[in-house]
């Protein structure tokens, strides 16, 4: 996550997850290699996914490997079905147990769980990870560590070129994100081709 709170990534189905893997650690330094579970929450006084398939807002508790953390990302712009950019708030927590207590005292519902392996690298001012989701499959995330000089465009358009420059066999760009597209096979909310 950028220091200045926004996130630009870029995220697709990789269809040659050995072969970008190879040359990330032959090319980039290995961060981690990590399970993430990944429960994502509804509010009692907002329904966030009230106007799907426009998500504005995503409130998650993090597993990773028994390290805890808390997550708000809020997307731009508001209400489109694409988005550019988000604003992300995350901080680690100590007592998962009790966060979770409170957000039952306080109304806060889970909505879905999302179980993914992830291997992340830095590369050039970026962050590449690998994830193999459970009943999705293999994607690649990238996110550029924008600087307060770079545009949202610059920085999506630097990200396309280091897609292709590691040689990432690549779907389409994958607009949604883990936990909507389990939200929709789960018949949770409606997506794209539910308008």
């Amino acid at each position: 996550m950028s220091k200045n709170n926004i996130e630009i990534e870029l995220r697709f189905p990789l269809k040659n997850a050995d072969a970008v893997i190879a040359r990330l650690n032959r090319d980039a330094i290995k961060k981690y290699e990590n399970r993430q579970i990944d429960t994502y929450y509804n509010a009692p006084h907002r329904d966030f996914f009230a106007r799907a398939p426009s998500v504005d807002d995503w409130l998650r508790l993090q597993n990773s490997d028994g390290k805890y953390s808390i997550n708000l990302k809020s997307f731009f712009p508001k209400g489109a079905l694409k988005s550019t950019h988000c604003d992300e708030y995350e901080s680690g927590i100590e007592n998962m147990e009790a966060l979770e207590k409170i957000f039952a005292a306080l109304d806060f519902k889970p909505v879905i769980r999302v179980d993914k392996k992830r291997i992340a690298f830095a590369f050039k001012n970026t962050e590449i990870a690998i994830d193999e989701v459970a009943e999705l499959g293999t994607f690649i995330e990238v996110e550029y560590d924008c600087d307060d000089d770079c545009t949202i465009e610059s920085a999506r358009e630097y990200l396309y070129g280091i897609v292709k420059e590691i040689g990432a066999d690549v779907g389409e760009e994958y607009d949604f994100g883990y936990a909507f597209d389990l939200m929709e096979r789960q018949g949770l909310v409606k997506g794209w081709g539910g308008q």
